[in-house]
């Protein structure tokens, strides 16, 4: 049998946050299936280009976690 679960929380700019946020709610879940927001690392909306680029992943080889 396969625990799942959902994690669910605001989105900040930062990826080092949500990465953080992720791993604290993470903290004791094991054996199981984690389900993010999608875009969880970065969230959707950016005032412009620059700030999309600046944290963007490389491809191939990007990767959050």
């Amino acid at each position: 049998m396969i625990k799942a679960g959902y994690i669910q929380y605001n989105v900040s700019r930062s990826l080092d946050e949500n990465i953080c946020m992720v791993e604290h709610q993470l903290h004791g879940f094991e054996n199981g299936l984690a389900v993010l927001p999608e875009l969880c690392g970065t969230g959707y909306l950016f005032p412009d280009k620059k700030a999309l680029a600046a944290v963007a992943e490389p491809v191939p080889g990007g990767g959050m976690l």
